[in-house]
């Protein structure tokens, strides 16, 4: 049982690794030009509007994926030829 969650922890990990890295960055007072401050200064100060897109983006992924699998199952379906319909 253990092997089978070392792979998922390990994941976990790294993850964990690069959220954090990538949190650092955007807190982090890099030097750069000033376009470069401008834009990390607006990120920060409208991260609840960022956030927002990255989970409505999530969202929309999340569906269009389902939709494609709705779709490629329904043509199976239809092309299996065990549905067929016959006359009276």
């Amino acid at each position: 049982m253990a092997d089978r969650e070392a792979p998922w922890r390990r994941l976990v990990s790294i993850a964990g690794r690069l959220i954090h890295r990538l949190l650092i960055r955007f807190g982090a007072r890099l030097p750069g030009t000033a376009l470069a401050g401008l834009i990390r200064q607006t990120a920060r100060q409208d991260w609840p509007l960022l956030a927002g897109n990255l989970l409505c983006s999530l969202v929309l992924a999340l569906s269009e994926g389902l939709t494609f699998a709705v779709i490629y199952q329904a043509a199976r379906l239809l092309s299996a030829g065990w549905l067929v319909c016959r006359p009276l």
